[in-house]
């Protein structure tokens, strides 16, 4: 199963399946759709086009939409998306709400030094980060991140 969930979670696979839904619609909107297009206007477009009349037929992409195959791809594409989604919302959900999930914690500390401009300013603490990865990260950082009331977090480089 895990296997499984890789393989639909991997970035070329995603790539690919994006690609050849691209693929996909572009063919049905170039070569003529039975449900769109008169029957005598479409044996018309196969006269007109004797070299491509038995590949669009062997893959019937006379009928792109209406085809198993293009339902196979659409199911494979919305499985991909769907365990993305729901990747992407445990991720972030376990980095808002887990105070030990994401390494991150509130602050509480007061500005001294530099800091109280920041504050001054309209900036505050948005979260603190341990001082183990703050300080392999920045050397002489305190791990603060600090936000503009309306934007977004930067990390602080200020002691």
């Amino acid at each position: 199963m895990k296997s499984l969930k890789r393989f639909f979670l991997s970035r070329s696979t995603v790539i690919t399946l994006i690609i050849l839904m691209l693929c996909v619609v572009l063919t049905g909107y170039f070569i003529p759709q039975r449900f769109l297009t008169t029957p005598p206007e479409l044996e018309k477009w196969r006269l007109a086009h004797p070299a491509f009349a038995t590949t669009v037929r062997w893959f019937a992409l006379d009928h792109v939409y209406t085809s198993p195959w293009f339902a196979l791809l659409l199911l494979l594409f919305f499985a991909s998306l769907s365990l993305s989604t729901v990747e992407q919302f445990r991720a972030a959900y376990r980095r808002t709400f887990s105070p030990a999930g994401g390494a991150v914690r509130e602050s509480r500390w007061p500005l001294p030094g530099p800091r109280w401009r920041l504050r001054s300013g309209g900036w505050g603490i948005f979260r603190s980060v341990p001082a183990v990865s703050a300080s392999s990260v920045i050397p002489g950082g305190t791990g603060e991140i600090f936000c503009f009331t309306w934007g977004s977090p930067f990390p602080s480089w200020h002691r």
